[in-house]
């Protein structure tokens, strides 16, 4: 009997390890690693990745992000490609590898505008996510996937509040930049076009997240000529949903009238034959206040109770330009001139105050302007011997503004090369982040001295 049992149970362990031996081996899971696709085409083109031949997303809109996908590992090269959709040509494509556990993103760039000397068609590329924030930080890069017409060295720099993060040079067209540290918090993040003046072509206030990333995704083109809308989208790698649209401002210019005439009570001016409410009845010697303009030419005409003083005059609004004209001079005898100067569209350096100075006192001489804080007062250069109509200008460069530390600063006006005061001495207040044109007005008798904000 003990036998038979012995017979039976080896029999049993034979079986099993026979059945054991005929099953399949169980191969490891593959690796995974996760892909995301940003779409800098143009906007009559959605995208659908494919990496190794496998579809990952229906349609990724012009100028958006794609939700992270997760995809099998690849060490070796795999074909990553770019189209419109099932039965669609491909728009570009490329072969990458894709490490295990190493994010990446596929960022396709677009092609050209017909109108650019140098052409290129839309093309794909593919970095790696890797690395996180400095300890204590987060960080940022960009994405700039403009279409910025004939400047293919592009013309956008990026600030954080008042620090440049990426210049002219680190944003060159369709490209990624390196990952930048930025302080977490509350920040004012502004795109900055290199035009005929600077200006902001996108700007909000953000919050940067300690231990985020954050990518910002320019696309879309700054030719105002083109219907493609230039888009300034901050996204969080750490949120797939979340994203910001920069505040793109209106392609307007912009414009004010200052009423220096010496002797009349009050002035209205006409833009291209209509009387501007703003601009009505301004009296002696009050600034309008900017009035945005449609860019191009326009035929301005100032008048003193229905009576016409100047003619004929144009101004051209540029974009995002900042003009004031002065009018300046006397009703008797007739002598009576606009003068249109430039300014910024923002302080240079939020820390300082910028002050450029006038003489618009038609029987003044000329004259010195001096600035004293306490017992030391200083001419600037800049300053000498200004004759009527006559503004600063800083040695060596095209700028009226002088930088000042913000304070109180005694104002007075001597004869040029004399310490004889013209102008009697005016305390004024300069704050951080302003600029304001100071001006002596008025006729000698009864010189004054004015001033104009043109940014608070």
């Amino acid at each position: 009997m003990m036998q038979l049992i012995r017979f039976c149970i080896v029999a049993i362990v034979a079986i099993v390890l026979i059945s054991c031996g005929e099953s399949e081996s169980t191969a490891p899971a593959p690796e995974k690693t996760t892909v995301r696709l940003y779409n800098g085409m143009a906007p009559s083109k959605s995208a659908r990745l494919s990496i190794a031949g496998v579809p990952l997303d229906a349609a990724v809109l012009s100028g958006t992000r794609s939700l992270t996908r997760q995809i099998d590992a690849s060490p070796e090269p795999v074909d990553v490609v770019v189209d419109g959709g099932q039965g669609s040509q491909p728009y570009a494509s490329t072969r990458a590898v894709f490490p295990a556990s190493v994010p990446s993103s596929v960022i396709v760039f677009p092609a050209t505008s017909a109108f650019e000397p140098t052409r290129y068609a839309d093309s794909v590329v593919v970095v790696r996510d890797t690395e996180v924030p400095a300890p204590g930080k987060a960080r940022l890069r960009v994405i700039n996937a403009t279409d910025a017409g004939t400047w293919t060295l592009g013309e956008l720099s990026v600030h954080v509040d008042q620090t440049r993060v990426f210049s002219i040079a680190d944003l060159p067209l369709r490209t990624v930049s390196k990952w930048v540290a930025v302080d977490p918090g509350e920040r004012q993040i502004r795109v900055v076009r290199q035009w005929q003046t600077p200006y902001d072509a996108a700007t909000r206030g953000v919050t940067f997240v300690q231990g985020g990333s954050y990518t910002l995704f320019l696309t879309g083109t700054l030719n105002t000529g083109d219907a493609w809308v230039f888009t300034a989208r901050l996204y969080s790698d750490n949120d797939q949903m979340a994203a910001v649209d920069l505040l793109i401002p209106p392609d307007v210019g912009s414009f004010q009238v200052v009423n220096a005439v010496t002797g009349i009570r009050s002035i209205d001016v006409k833009i291209d034959g209509k009387i501007i409410p703003s601009m009505s009845q301004l009296p002696f010697p009050n600034a309008s206040g900017y009035l945005e303009l449609d860019l191009g030419t326009h035929a301005l005409e100032i008048l003193t109770n229905g009576t016409p003083l100047v003619d004929n005059v144009r101004t051209v609004a540029t974009l995002r330009s900042r003009k004031t004209m002065f009018v300046t001079g006397t009703l008797v005898p007739p002598n009576i001139v606009g003068l249109e100067l430039s300014e910024p569209e923002r302080a240079p350096n939020i820390s300082m105050a910028y002050v450029r100075m006038g003489n618009l006192c038609p029987d003044a001489p000329t004259i010195d302007i001096a600035l004293k804080q306490d017992t030391t007062e200083i001419i600037p250069e800049g300053f000498r011997s200004l004759e009527f109509r006559e503004f600063s200008a800083i040695p060596g460069s095209q700028e009226q503004f002088l930088a000042l530390a913000p304070g109180t600063y005694t104002v007075i006006g001597y004869r040029a090369g004399t310490k004889t005061i013209v102008l009697p001495p005016s305390d004024v207040r300069v704050n951080a982040g302003e600029v304001r044109t100071l001006w002596a007005g008025g006729l000698l008798s009864k010189i004054s001295l004015q001033s104009v904000t043109h940014v608070k």
